[in-house]
């Protein structure tokens, strides 16, 4: 069975980059983020436990080789999105806490009590201007943009009344280069 192995990493590529995407956007708090890392986890298992199958399947047929490197290739896939399934976890920030909800196994709730420290960073492209809290806990550290939430200032008013220390980020803005 004869494919064209550029196609393939150019489609897994284009998967690949939406995970990760997906991925920083959950740790932004954004809800829609969580449910499309899981569907796109879900399709590329289902997509390389298919092609796997196929390729299984045209080699005994064939009998004349096994394309190794395709079966390589999709058996890495399957691992990493399996991985991406079982490790992604959903992050609803309220007012007062933030809760993880992994898709297997238990909350764990991280009130802003019990932050280490924060960070406020000043970003800005060429049409807007917002700015990023940056949460610091033990094993965890959670981005809250004013750009995505409308409670940012209720946010950052629990830091400042729990008595969290704010780390100064002077070096730290981040603009986004324009393209000449």
């Amino acid at each position: 069975m004869e494919t064209n192995i550029f196609m393939e990493l150019f489609i897994l590529t284009l998967i690949g980059t939406s995970i990760f995407n997906c991925q920083k956007r959950i740790k932004q708090g954004v809800a829609w983020a969580f449910h499309t890392s899981i569907l796109l986890s879900v399709l590329l298992i289902i997509v390389s436990v298919f092609m796997m199958v196929i390729f299984t399947k045209a080699a005994q047929a064939n009998c004349n080789y096994i394309d190794i490197s395709a079966l390589i290739l999709w058996g890495i896939v399957f691992i990493g999105a399996s991985y991406n399934l079982f490790t992604t976890r959903k992050i609803d920030i309220t007012t007062t806490e933030v809760i993880e909800h992994p898709l297997i196994g238990k909350n764990k709730k991280h009130t802003f009590r019990s932050a280490l420290h924060y960070t406020i960073i000043n970003k800005h492209d060429q049409h807007y201007a917002w700015k990023e809290i940056v949460i610091f806990f033990q094993k965890r550290k959670v981005h809250i943009s004013s750009f995505q939430r409308k409670d940012y200032a209720d946010i950052h008013n629990q830091l400042v009344i729990h008595g969290i220390p704010e780390h100064q980020t002077e070096g730290l803005q981040q603009p986004i280069k324009q393209f000449s």
